[in-house]
């Protein structure tokens, strides 16, 4: 069974502290990661989240917390950029 997760569960998710993400990561560990998807929709409000949090950032700081991970093969001159989270997955 596929499972379709909406922008609010998505947002639990990135979250990762409260008493409704530990219900839905408990209920989602009992299935397959390729049992669950997100809508294009839910995509879209994600990244205009995500925009509009970077676009109102005042400070190189606030720009870096309006990204998770950046995901590069430079690890090494982005890791110089304080709390900057990096991930090289071509390795």
């Amino acid at each position: 069974m596929k499972y379709l997760l909406d922008t609010d569960h998505i947002s639990f998710l990135q979250r990762g502290s409260s008493l409704e993400y530990t219900r839905l990561t408990d209920k989602m560990s009992q299935h397959s990661p390729s049992d669950f998807a997100l809508s294009v929709v839910s995509f879209h409000e994600q990244t205009l989240g995500a925009h509009d949090f970077i676009n109102r950032a005042k400070t190189n700081t606030d720009t870096i917390r309006g990204y998770t991970l950046l995901l590069t093969r430079n690890v090494r001159d982005f890791s110089k950029v304080p709390g900057l989270k990096t991930e090289d997955w071509t390795v």
